[in-house]
């Protein structure tokens, strides 16, 4: 690991240094005859021995040089040749109100929206399709948008959706679960909700929502890991096997007072979000939950950006009611300690905190180096700072005013790396 950041510091310690060479050399051409002549005569002089000892640091910087090649020709089609705005023209009608976009993610597989605006007054359609590797992952959302008339700033949204994950995982409750305990589990949802939304000068969000929403849990397809039910008690399976319906009512509150949205220098954002599922069959699985995340950005100096985050994430079930297994909250997976798979660690609720460091790279693109840590509990008051899980990693970003459009991060933890990426323009 530690051969691998000190070769990437390297490479990039030689790639700036080569770019101020050229500088030079472009000023100076008398200087640049020196050089090359200088340069040529030094290689043409090496013995067969000193290129035999210089062949194995040649082959491991190769991928290396390879890597920062291709990455660099994209940066310069991307910037230079405005290819973003060339592929963003040609999958959008000339007024703009029908486009398509490509999109692929870890959580999602890979997928295309399409969306059209302004219609029927200024209502906007939108659908998006994935599919995943695993057979028969799939995610489907249809939406309608459109303005309030009488309450000015105020959109409402009614949308559908149909997730599919055959190869969902659980390790059992509670924070000390093997990783010999996994097994896998189907689930699928479907659900159709009305929403509010209200931005105040694109800092505070405000969104209200009722909905209704089924869930169907089953066998994991799974060739390498066993289906849950043969490893886990039905206790801790509540809501195995079954279809459960559920009518949904949430608020949620963002605040954003960051300079720029899609790649933050100072300031802060928060978010707390409170939803409550009401069974609506015998099972009584009516639960709540409470999620809470707040993330501080520091700028050290020129675009070098240390910020904290930290967050927690809580369910709880009224009266004689209980928590179904697959609705509990959890670490792991894509948002919180990405060294595990998602769901690795499930439990009434969660605390996690999480330290990145971001640095630029050429011009929008931006190294990223993470550690998060974090751990689940039955209950608050068994809140404690000691056994908590540790994830580390590193990674690339790419991004506009309006948000990210690409991230690639490699987690590390106590097993195997986990990569993770995400595409998108959705904005």
């Amino acid at each position: 690991m530690h051969i691998y950041f000190l070769s990437l510091l390297s490479a990039i310690l030689i790639a700036a240094s080569s770019g101020q060479a050229a500088a030079v050399n472009e000023a100076n051409p008398t200087t640049s005859l020196v050089v090359a002549d200088s340069a040529t005569t030094a290689i043409s002089h090496r013995s067969t021995l000193e290129k035999a000892l210089y062949a194995p640091g040649y082959l491991a910087y190769l991928p290396f040089h390879l890597f920062f090649s291709a990455s660099k020709f994209a940066a310069s089609a991307v910037w230079e040749q405005r290819a973003l705005d060339r592929v963003k023209a040609l999958l959008t009608t000339a007024d703009g109100r029908l486009g398509i976009r490509p999109l692929s993610s870890t959580d999602i597989g890979s997928g295309v929206r399409i969306f059209a605006r302004d219609l029927a007054g200024s209502s906007h359609i939108g659908a998006t399709s994935s599919w995943g590797a695993s057979q028969g992952r799939q995610h489907h959302t249809l939406s309608l948008a459109w303005p309030h008339q009488r309450l000015a700033g105020v959109h409402g949204r009614l949308y559908a959706r149909f997730d599919r994950e055959p190869k969902e995982s659980f390790y059992g409750i509670g924070n000390d679960t093997q990783k010999s305990s996994k097994g896998a589990f189907s689930n699928t949802q479907t659900q159709i909700a009305l929403e509010f939304n209200r931005s105040h000068r694109h800092i505070l969000h405000f969104n209200g929502g009722l909905g209704y929403r089924r869930v169907a849990i089953a066998m994991g397809r799974s060739s390498s890991v066993p289906s849950a039910d043969r490893i886990h008690s039905g206790e801790k399976l509540l809501g195995w096997g079954q279809s459960s319906d559920f009518a949904e009512a949430h608020i949620d509150a963002r605040a954003q007072f960051v300079d720029r949205p899609g790649s933050p220098t100072r300031g802060y954002r928060t978010r707390a979000r409170l939803g409550y599922s009401h069974s609506l069959d015998q099972a009584k699985l009516s639960h709540w939950a409470l999620r809470l995340s707040s993330e501080y950005f520091f700028e050290l100096f020129y675009r070098r950006i240390l910020s904290l985050q930290l967050g927690s994430d809580w369910r709880w079930a009224p009266g004689a009611d209980r928590i179904p297994f697959y609705e509990l909250a959890y670490l792991g997976g894509s948002e919180v300690l990405r060294a595990e798979r998602r769901g690795r660690f499930r439990d009434h609720g969660t605390a996690y905190a999480a330290l990145h460091y971001r640095y630029p790279v050429w011009k929008m693109i931006e190294g990223h180096l993470f550690s998060e840590s974090g751990r689940v509990f039955a209950q608050p008051q068994d809140f404690t700072l000691d056994n908590w899980h540790r994830s580390y990693g590193f990674g690339l970003r790419l991004w506009v005013p309006q948000g990210l459009i690409f991230e690639q991060l490699i987690a590390f933890g106590t097993g195997s790396p986990k990569v993770y990426f995400s595409f998108k323009s959705d904005f």
